[in-house]
């Protein structure tokens, strides 16, 4: 019972984080969009002024916030089970759903790319297209 309660509630804290997270979104990209469309510069200059607003980086924090909330659920469990390597911990799990689906290696193409995909994730500070500063 004591274990329920610990996933219910982490799950419940993660949900809350990943609502904010695209409520916040779906509130930029309607001002960007639609609201303040017409602005000089349109939607690319909306984004280079804005996008340090409040609002936004609430929602970026809140989105970090359920990405190292999941990614620690996952290891925690894994600690649990004697892996303390983080790439460990992600090969496990994809080994895990490439045995799932009984040894078939298309399933777990998609879930590779995501892994691979992640750890090139662009760094802060790096010049992003649509930095107006350039």
């Amino acid at each position: 019972m004591q274990n329920k309660k610990f996933y219910i509630i982490y799950s419940s804290f993660m949900l809350f984080f990943v609502t904010i997270a695209g409520a916040t979104s779906c509130a930029f990209g309607d001002l960007m969009w639609i609201d303040d469309r017409n602005i000089q510069g349109g939607p690319p200059a909306f984004y280079a002024e804005s996008v340090s607003a409040w609002y936004n980086t609430l929602g970026t924090a809140a989105d970090v916030t359920a990405n190292a909330m999941a990614d620690g659920l996952l290891a925690r469990v894994e600690i649990l089970n004697g892996n303390t390597s983080k790439t460990d911990v992600l090969l496990n799990q994809l080994y895990r759903c490439f045995m799932f689906w009984g040894g078939h290696r298309w399933v777990v193409i998609f879930p590779a790319l995501l892994y691979v995909s992640s750890i090139g994730k662009l760094p802060p500070g790096f010049p992003y297209p649509l930095d107006s500063k350039q």
